[in-house]
């Protein structure tokens, strides 16, 4: 984490999607989910747009011991709870992953979560696409 640098990432993608101004945006991994969300909600106030997030698991913030990996964590929390929060669904690749998140208390209620935990590519990528709404569901 560079809090300067990552300042500086969010509104370089804030400016970004206010000018190219897509109708979905689809993160991956952990900083682009917290800052490819809030960016893009802070660019898109007031319109109807569309935000997902794809995420495998906790990732690096999560998985440190000492005290270096338990501040890591404690910054990482807030970061997460506010980019789920922007987002208006959450795909995990386990189930697991989806229980660590709901354990940790950054996903809210009301966000739409679905597990596209499959070992074939091809039905895993139908399960997203459908949970994105972009083809019919089976």
């Amino acid at each position: 984490l560079t809090p300067v640098g990552d300042l500086g990432t969010l509104l370089h993608l804030k400016q970004i999607l206010y000018r190219v101004r897509p109708d979905l945006i689809l993160s991956m991994t952990s900083k682009p989910v917290v800052y490819g969300s809030l960016a893009a909600r802070m660019a898109w106030v007031g319109e109807e747009k569309k935000v997902f997030a794809l995420v495998d698991g906790p990732g690096f913030a999560f998985g440190g011991g000492g005290l270096k990996g338990r501040l890591l964590a404690r910054l990482a929390k807030p970061m997460f709870r506010a980019g789920f929060k922007s987002c208006d669904g959450i795909c995990f690749g386990s189930v697991e992953a989806e229980i660590f998140f709901h354990e940790l208390g950054v996903l809210g209620p009301e966000v739409r979560t679905a597990v596209a935990d499959f070992a074939d590519t091809a039905a895993r990528d139908r399960a997203v696409l459908a949970f994105l709404g972009m083809i019919p569901t089976d």
